[in-house]
């Protein structure tokens, strides 16, 4: 699958639903929950595909910036 045709996959997926079942996992819905509340076809195992994706990036500890400013008085950002 060409590079153009992967982004394209995953920006519908995530306009189409990945939001969504991010939102009502959240919110303390099972997966079966989950699929009967959407509007549109989806199953099981595309959903706990989501949660378990969901799952991994919550436990990455996020990046902090630390504001600072140089000799001149501008503004940057570091990360730590």
């Amino acid at each position: 699958m060409s590079y153009f045709n992967e982004t394209l996959s995953n920006f519908t997926t995530q306009v189409a639903y990945k939001d969504a079942i991010q939102r009502l996992y959240d919110k303390g819905l099972s997966e079966s929950e989950i699929v009967k509340q959407c509007l549109y076809p989806v199953n099981e195992t595309i959903v706990n595909k989501v949660i378990q994706e969901y799952k991994e990036l919550k436990k990455k500890p996020k990046s902090e910036f630390i504001e600072e400013y140089d000799a001149y008085g501008r503004k940057t950002f570091r990360k730590v």
